[in-house]
C-alpha cells in the first residue's frame, strides 16, 4: 500500500505543478489540436473538487466573485464584519437583507433564526410604516388597528388621542355637527359644536335655527310640547321641568340640568356626543363635573374631554 500512496501523491503534486507552470503556448493535444488550444484547455477556470488522502474534499475555485466564499451569506452563520445578520436565507423584508445586513426596525439576535420586528402598533410610538399610534389597536377612533390615520381625522401627537378634522363635512368622534366649514355663527362652531338656538341634523349640510314651541324637539332642546308655557313639564325655554305627582315626590327627566342619583350626568340637553348622552349616561372619553348653585344644589353637569 505504501508504494501506491506514494504514486498517488507524486501524481497529485506533479499535476498541480504542471497546471501552475504550464506555458501559454501549450504542447499540443493528443488529438492533434494546436498548442494554443491545448494551452487554453490546460487553464480551465472551473471549480474542481478533488479528494485528499484522508477521503475529504476541497474546492479549487477560479470562478467569479463569491464562488468560493467559505462562509456565504444565507447559511445561518454570522460572519462579521461583512455580515450584521444571517437568518439562513436570501429573502428581503424579513429583517435580514439578501446581503446579510440588518434592515430598519428589525433586530436579529440569533444567527439562523428569524429576526424580530421592533415596531408594535399600540405602544404609543410611531415607527416603521405607522402614521399614528394612539396606544391602542382599535379602529374608529382616528388611528386604525394597523396604526394608520383614518379618513377625517388628525393625529398630531404620538401616544395621544386623535381628533376629528372639523370642517370636512364628516361628523366623527365627539363632533356634534360638521357643516363643511370651520366658521362660527352659522349653527356649527369652529370646533364643530352645535351653537345655541340651532339644529344641525345632517353632516355636510347647513344648520338651521330652532323654534321653541313648534312641537319639534331638536338642537339643544330637551323637550318641545308645542307651546311656550312652563309648568307643564316642558319649560318656556324648552328645557324639561321636574315632574311632581301626588305624594310620591318629584322626578327629573334627562336633559333638565338636574342630576339625580339615577343619572350619570345631566348637561341640560338631550344631545349625544357632548360627553353626556341623550339618556344621561357618561360617554366614553369624557369627564363630567357637577356645577352647583349658591345653595349647594346640583344643577349642571359640564363635560370635558378626558386627557388620558
Amino acid at each position: 500500500m505504501k508504494p501506491c500512496i506514494a504514486a498517488v501523491l507524486s501524481l497529485t503534486v506533479f499535476g498541480c505543478t504542471n497546471i501552475s507552470n504550464q506555458g501559454a503556448q501549450g504542447d499540443g493535444g493528443p488529438d492533434g489540436s494546436s498548442p494554443a488550444a491545448d494551452a487554453a484547455s490546460d487553464h480551465r477556470p472551473d471549480a474542481v473538487t478533488l479528494p485528499d488522502l484522508r477521503g475529504e474534499t476541497f474546492t479549487s475555485c477560479g470562478g467569479g466573485s463569491g464562488s468560493c466564499d467559505g462562509m456565504p451569506c444565507g447559511n445561518g452563520i454570522l460572519n462579521p464584519p461583512g455580515e450584521s445578520c444571517d437568518d439562513g436565507n436570501h429573502t428581503s423584508g424579513d429583517g435580514c437583507s439578501p446581503d446579510c445586513k440588518t434592515e430598519t426596525d428589525w433586530v436579529c439576535p440569533t444567527p439562523g433564526q428569524p429576526c424580530v420586528y421592533t415596531v408594535a402598533c399600540g405602544d404609543g410610538t410611531v415607527a416603521g410604516a405607522e402614521t399614528c399610534d394612539d396606544k391602542n389597536t382599535s379602529s374608529g377612533d382616528g388611528c386604525d388597528s394597523n396604526c394608520r390615520i383614518e379618513t377625517g381625522w388628525l393625529c398630531p401627537q404620538a401616544g395621544a388621542r386623535c381628533v376629528p378634522r372639523c370642517g370636512d363635512g364628516l361628523k366623527l368622534g365627539f363632533e356634534q355637527c360638521d357643516d363643511g366649514n370651520a366658521s362660527p355663527g352659522d349653527g356649527c362652531s369652529d370646533v364643530c359644536r352645535v351653537e345655541p338656538g340651532f339644529a344641525c341634523p345632517r353632516p355636510g349640510q347647513p344648520c338651521h335655527a330652532t323654534t321653541c314651541g313648534d312641537g319639534v324637539t331638536e338642537g339643544a332642546e330637551a323637550c318641545d310640547d308645542g307651546n311656550a308655557y312652563g309648568g307643564d313639564g316642558c319649560g318656556a325655554d324648552c328645557r324639561a321641568e321636574p315632574q311632581c305627582t301626588g305624594t310620591t315626590g318629584c322626578t327629573s327627566p334627562c336633559g333638565d340640568g338636574l342630576k339625580l342619583p339615577s343619572e350619570e350626568c345631566d348637561d341640560g340637553n338631550a344631545v349625544s356626543g357632548d360627553g353626556c348622552s341623550s339618556t344621561c349616561t357618561l360617554e366614553q372619553g369624557w369627564d363630567c363635573h357637577s356645577v352647583g348653585d349658591a345653595d349647594g344644589a346640583t344643577w349642571w353637569s359640564r363635560s370635558s374631554i378626558a386627557t388620558s
